[in-house]
């Protein structure tokens, strides 16, 4: 029911941990950005969307460069990745990583309910990266970010998106879907979420979104490329 601010800490430990001092950033700057966040992919959503910027989102697991100039935080949730300048202490960009699309023939994924037999096979779903934690390596002056993209809802007492695909609790689209019968009984049984798919506004779902991507991702830690 409550949606507090999320942050990022930098404690500089340069001088020992008795001198140590911390730097908390916060993402207020960015309320004003909501609109281009949201079309840039960033999932800000929370409380029925009625969360700001720095409500929402939920910094997780962290990376530094080798040169310990700049720091990479994943928010899970906001299937995004936050860069921060740890010279000038302030964040410098926040980047959506999109989405995976499992209808591609080398992106299959399991999704069937039969749970005693492996179903890899393609499916019209589109999956959040929605990294948990992330490392980071360098080749020459490029880091490169890795990202374990295990997936993950926002299921709460107060607000939840997460629900099965089953045909009792989900309306899909029917031009979207014309074959809904033989979507539901391959995948009934797949997370989805009620805060995505709707692009048209009237109540049924034209595209079905799951959490993660199965796999593990390299990005570009400049461009934020795959």
């Amino acid at each position: 029911d409550i949606d507090p601010e999320g942050s990022i800490t930098i404690i500089d430990l340069s001088s020992g941990a008795a001198a140590a001092t911390s730097t908390q950033l916060d993402f207020k700057a960015y309320n004003s950005q909501v609109d281009q966040l949201r079309n840039d992919g960033v999932r800000i959503f929370g409380n029925n969307g009625q969360s700001s910027v720095a409500q929402d989102l939920e910094p997780e697991y962290v990376t530094i460069s080798a040169d310990n100039k700049t720091a990479w935080v994943a928010c899970q949730e906001n299937n995004a990745i936050v860069e921060v300048d740890l010279i000038s202490k302030s964040i410098k960009s926040i980047k959506a990583l999109g989405t995976k699309d499992h209808s591609i023939v080398v992106n299959g994924l399991d999704g069937n309910r039969d749970h005693d037999k492996v179903h890899i096979s393609n499916y019209p779903v589109k999956g959040f990266y929605h990294p948990d934690a992330i490392t980071s390596y360098s080749v020459g002056s490029t880091t490169y970010l890795v990202t374990a993209n295990e997936g993950d809802a926002r299921d709460y007492d107060g607000y939840s998106e997460e629900i099965r695909l089953r045909k009792k609790d989900i309306d899909l689209d029917p031009t979207a879907f014309p074959n809904e019968e033989l979507v539901f009984s391959l995948i009934g049984d797949i997370k989805t979420t009620t805060a995505n798919g709707d692009t048209d506004g009237d109540g049924d779902l034209d595209e079905i979104y799951t959490y993660g991507a199965r796999s593990f991702s390299i990005w570009n830690g400049t461009t934020g490329a795959l």
